[in-house]
């Protein structure tokens, strides 16, 4: 026999032995020889590995995921038996032969599950009729077969590992997704006797990635509708750009070709006449050469305008000075129509931090009009003066006036080109151009009048403009 016993050692101590006898002859006489094995270091080895087992134990069935673990062992030899037949393509064969399958799912064997397994596959109690049961829900239901077939193809064609996400039926008919992770035990890839099967139920996952693709198909239908919508609305605004622009160039081209020798004749006169009245005449001949170029370029802002950039060089002015230069030069227009100019200055006027050929642009755009719509012998006013931290700038007239239909469409570009009741003629583009050049200074323009009254026109550069600024970025849709 072999039995199992615990002997006191002389110092006292208890040690752990497996004692074992047999009989056999010695000196021709019956003795029986006792073998005495002290198994303490062993017994704390199994004690351990026992404890080891329970852990495991513990922590397999208390995962909060599904786990299996399986023997494959049948299987592995069922399948090497089709392989030396020459089959490849188990994918195929499992499809074209579903006999096979149904006899490598009868050679699953299961070892062990845990307790999430029975509740993400809604079992009630496991028995032997549960198991015929599970067995029948695997044949019967397309997504279980289809998943059990995808593993033991996958296990067939070499793979010891892999992870996918597939639907499932539960005992209950319910479907649910899961991700599944399969593996081979280390140092079972020969015999398979050893496959561990984890099961994280991912259905409220893949509802939500449902949800957000419905959302998602939902809003490319709407930005596809959208951008269909606005690719009609740009192409038309486009098109009506394009038109402005090539009307815009051709007028400059149109303009500059005559100007060029214009303006070539008229400086050199201005140089060399030196007798009075035609030294002045040829001064302002080119003068008027100048700024008949200057208004040329202001369609070449326009077209500036048109794409939303504009360029300010900002200085600090001398207003007053430059007031009066404006006015001397504009005086010879006021002349001829026997008009009277008033300058208005406020005696202590600051320096203006502004752009000085933009202000002249749109001081004498200003008066220009003032002088066209104002009747013989009619009065125009030039006012400056400070209020609210900013240089206020009036032109004053007593001319025609405007309505109100007028007077709404004053600033919009092309709409006196476009208008039968045109104000103030031409492209439409000059007071356009003064509303652009006052808001990149910060300022703001607007217009007083009523048919038959006179028209004042107030525009405002602010003090507090940033000096440091050199480029301002004008948006067209202002207008």
């Amino acid at each position: 026999g072999l039995y199992e016993m615990k002997i006191i050692k002389k110092d006292g101590g208890q040690t752990i032995v497996e004692i074992t006898g047999a009989n056999t002859l010695y000196q021709d006489k019956t003795a029986n020889v006792v073998y005495i094995r002290d198994v303490t270091e062993r017994k704390k080895l199994e004690t351990a590995l026992e404890d080891e087992r329970d852990k495991y134990r513990s922590l397999f069935d208390d995962a909060p995921i599904a786990l299996w673990e399986s023997d494959y062992s049948g299987i592995k030899i069922f399948l090497d038996e089709l392989r030396q037949q020459g089959i490849v393509d188990f994918h195929k064969h499992f499809t074209d032969n579903p006999a096979d399958l149904e006899k490598t799912m009868k050679l699953s064997r299961q070892i062990r599950y845990n307790r999430a397994h029975l509740d993400l596959f809604e079992y009630n109690i496991i028995d032997e009729q549960t198991h015929k049961k599970e067995r029948d829900i695997v044949s019967n239901y397309p997504e279980n077969y289809l998943a059990f077939k995808d593993d033991y193809a996958r296990l067939a064609e070499g793979e010891i590992t892999f992870s996918k996400e597939e639907p499932i039926r539960t005992m209950k008919n319910n479907i649910r997704y899961i991700l599944t992770k399969f593996t081979i035990a280390p140092g079972y890839e020969d015999t398979w006797g050893r496959v561990f099967t984890s099961l994280t139920d991912i259905t409220k996952r893949k509802e939500a990635e449902d949800e957000l693709k419905q959302y998602k198909d939902n809003l490319e239908r709407l930005v596809k509708e959208r951008t269909f919508e606005l690719d009609e609305s740009r192409k038309q605004l486009e098109e009506e750009f394009a038109n402005r622009i090539e009307f815009t160039r051709a007028l400059v081209h149109e303009l500059k070709t005559p100007l060029t020798p214009m303006l070539g004749t008229s400086e050199i006169l201005a140089h060399e006449l030196q007798e009075e009245p035609y030294s002045s005449y040829a001064k302002n001949l080119y003068q008027g050469s100048c700024q008949l170029d200057s208004r040329v370029d202001e369609l070449l802002d326009i077209a500036k305008g048109e794409i939303g950039i504009l360029n300010l060089n900002c200085e600090e002015l001398d207003t007053a000075n430059m007031l009066h230069d404006i006015v001397d030069f504009m005086s010879v227009e006021a002349k001829k129509r026997s008009q009277k100019v008033i300058v208005d200055l406020h005696p202590a006027i600051r320096p203006l931090w502004a752009d000085k050929e933009r202000l002249r642009q749109i001081l004498m755009n200003l008066l220009a009009n003032a002088f066209k719509y104002t009747q013989e012998g009619g009065t125009i006013t030039l006012k400056a003066y400070e209020a609210e931290n900013a240089m206020i700038f009036k032109v004053i007239d007593s001319g025609v006036g405007m309505d109100e239909e007028i007077k709404r469409k004053l600033f919009k570009p092309y709409e006196t080109a476009k208008g039968k009741k045109a104000h103030f003629g031409g492209l439409g583009l000059g007071l356009s151009l003064c509303r652009m050049l006052v808001e990149l200074h910060s300022g703001q323009i607007s217009v007083d009048s009523e048919k038959g009254k006179g028209t004042s026109v107030r525009f405002s550069i602010p003090y507090t403009h940033n000096k440091v600024q050199k480029q301002s970025v004008y948006e067209w849709k202002k207008l």
